[in-house]
């Protein structure tokens, strides 16, 4: 299968966004909902080593969307915010 440069682009930017950003979003958003980590992972459904890879900007581009997104709905903000920065937090 081949990866076309515009698709390869789109792969660089995400592996980009998320990661250390996507990291202090959480980190950050944790800890003005005074959540522990253990209790967003169960919230979210991810393994807790996942969350701590994530907060120390480790995740890269190993996370999955769907794990972004489900750590956005237990956060309580915008899914797009979270994963990439985009518009409003909340």
């Amino acid at each position: 299968m081949a990866i076309y440069t515009a698709d390869r682009d789109r792969l660089d930017k995400y592996k980009q966004e998320v990661g250390p950003a996507l990291g202090r979003r959480v980190l950050e958003t944790r800890l003005e909902r005074d959540m522990s980590i253990v209790k967003l992972a169960r919230a979210a459904g991810v393994g807790r080593q996942t969350l701590i890879n994530v907060e120390a900007g480790h995740a890269g581009g190993g996370i999955a969307l769907a794990a972004v997104a489900a750590l956005a709905d237990a956060l309580g903000v915008r899914r797009g915010w979270l994963a990439f920065g985009d518009g409003p937090k909340n």
